[in-house]
């Protein structure tokens, strides 16, 4: 599930981001406001389900396309000056999660989707498998389905565009 893209493992850091409601606001107006420039006529709202991040979901009916961009660039430009805004006004890194219609959502939901069914035919004769090329989001979403798995191991090979996933079967398996 997409939410657990958020969470920290505690092992990683003795730093446990808290955000804020007032952090929530100030990111849904500053995308609100955005959005109003551009002339867009979006509905935004707080996921508030996710406490290590604030997740913003724009809803529109006509804009979509615009408001996504070209696969995905334009939210995640979007995401990204949300990010640095946030950081700029409270001081710290904030962790932004910004989607449009579940477009990001379903996309990770479908690169998942894909690697489970992949999974499947790792065997003893074929102890690893290359997935498709895909974000960066797209990938932090396997390796952290795959994150405490006894059986898959995952590492990402490539650059750029390119960049990609390899499963591999674990030696206890």
């Amino acid at each position: 599930m997409i939410f657990n893209l958020f969470k920290s493992n505690p092992s990683e850091s003795n730093h446990q981001i808290q955000v804020s409601d007032d952090m929530r606001a100030s990111a849904k107006a500053f995308i609100q406001s955005l959005l109003a420039k551009a002339n867009f006529n979006a509905v935004v709202a707080l996921n508030n389900d996710v406490a290590e991040c604030v997740y913003l979901m724009i809803d529109d009916e006509y804009e979509t396309a615009r408001i996504i961009g070209k696969d995905g660039q334009t939210l995640s430009a979007m995401q990204t000056i949300l990010q640095s805004y946030l950081a700029k006004q409270f001081g710290q890194f904030i962790p932004v999660f910004v989607d449009c219609n579940d477009y990001f959502s379903l996309k990770i939901e479908k690169a998942q989707d894909k690697a489970k069914e992949l999974e499947q035919k790792l065997s003893e004769d074929r102890p690893s498998i290359e997935l498709f090329p895909m974000t960066s989001l797209e990938r932090r979403a396997i390796h952290t389905m795959y994150k405490d798995s006894d059986r898959i191991a995952t590492h990402s090979v490539g650059a750029g565009e390119d960049r990609r996933i390899v499963l591999t079967l674990s030696n206890g398996a």
